[in-house]
């Protein structure tokens, strides 16, 4: 298969996977109040915000350590180095996590039970994800996050249509299904690299990845304290009414993500085979046609989002529908933000 083809093949795939993203979201709406929603969402962000600690900014780092070893057989005995101490330290912390929830057993222990193991586990599956981005392995990416995405959807749907809406169900489910990822992943590098724990790789790699750990903060901050504060100020109604604002929000930023996504393999091939100045141009090139394109599809959101959203969200979200436009118009920027990285990169 010629490059061109395996691009075209990733690009749909990738499409499939924020679309399946994309299209979970009014379902879920549909199955709970504004309110309900709105506090789901306010745990969501403290989880997300809990991931980016705990993942620490390591998954860049391994994965370069990957690329930069000399055979895939020498990359997975680097990789197996911190996900054997990552997952000493996760089986530890669950167990606790687990102890507390059962002496406690209320349904709010349960939510912070799940939620904790949703945290621990997304690093592993964050590496996986980081190191076949980064590889000739765009297929298997997005093959990968198609399932995971389906599996996260899909078993919030499930979770809530037989526990009549509840939200600690919802939490469960996804909990769960972060498990399995997880734990898949890292018997998977385990199996490939050995059982090789070690303290001093460990080390070496939390030191170089703080760097880095501010900037994913960063990233968080704009949806995840806005989210955050209009809940714990405004309430979780105000919060969930925000939610259907932040979901045009979300398609814009599925495109930017994309677009990345496709770029960030192709980037890095080149950059490994010392720089090929004809391939460094062509994605520069491409780089400028995508951002154009997004602003242009950025603005067309922004100017008939309050026209749309009535087709696709419920009646009950769409009071402050005029809030809508602003928010695509800043994930618009982020992502032509994103794209600019890339684009200085490659100067």
């Amino acid at each position: 298969m010629n490059q061109s083809a395996r691009i075209g093949i990733y690009v749909v795939l990738v499409a499939v996977q924020k679309l399946i993203s994309v299209a979970v979201q009014p379902l879920i709406m549909r199955m709970l109040t504004p309110a309900q929603y709105g506090e789901i969402s306010q745990i969501v962000v403290v989880l997300s915000l809990a991931v980016l600690v705990v993942t620490f900014a390591a998954d860049e780092i391994i994965a370069r350590i990957y690329h930069l070893a000399g055979c895939a057989r020498e990359g997975y005995l680097r990789i197996s180095e911190y996900v054997c101490i990552y997952v000493i330290g996760t089986s530890i912390c669950v167990l606790f996590v687990a102890l507390a929830a059962y002496c406690r057993a209320s349904q709010l222990e349960l939510v912070y039970m799940f939620g904790a193991v949703f945290v621990l586990f997304a690093p592993l599956v964050s590496i996986a994800q980081k190191i076949l981005r980064t590889s000739d392995k765009t297929t298997q990416l997005a093959l990968f996050n198609i399932s995971y995405s389906f599996l996260l959807g899909g078993g919030a749907l499930i979770a809530l249509t037989y526990s009549n809406s509840s939200i600690q169900a919802y939490f469960v489910a996804q909990g769960v299904v972060q498990f399995v990822f997880g734990s898949s992943v890292a018997v998977y590098f385990i199996k490939k690299g050995g059982w090789r724990p070690n303290f001093v790789a460990v080390k070496g790699i939390l030191r170089e990845a703080s760097s880095a750990v501010p900037h994913t903060v960063v990233g968080w901050g704009f949806v995840g304290f806005t989210t955050y504060y209009v809940a714990s100020v405004l309430g979780t109604y105000s919060a969930g009414l925000l939610g259907a604002g932040l979901y045009m929000y979300s398609v814009v930023s599925a495109i930017s993500d994309v677009a990345v996504n496709v770029m960030q393999p192709r980037i890095y091939d080149a950059r490994k085979n010392s720089g090929n100045m004809d391939v460094l141009r062509a994605i520069r090139k491409s780089l400028v046609y995508v951002s154009i394109s997004l602003t242009g599809v950025g603005v067309a959101v922004a100017t008939f989002s309050n026209d749309v959203m009535p087709f696709i969200l419920p009646k009950a979200y769409l009071v402050n529908v005029y809030i809508a436009p602003c928010l695509v118009l800043s994930a618009t920027v982020l992502g032509l933000g994103s794209l600019w990285v890339f684009f200085s990169i490659l100067r």
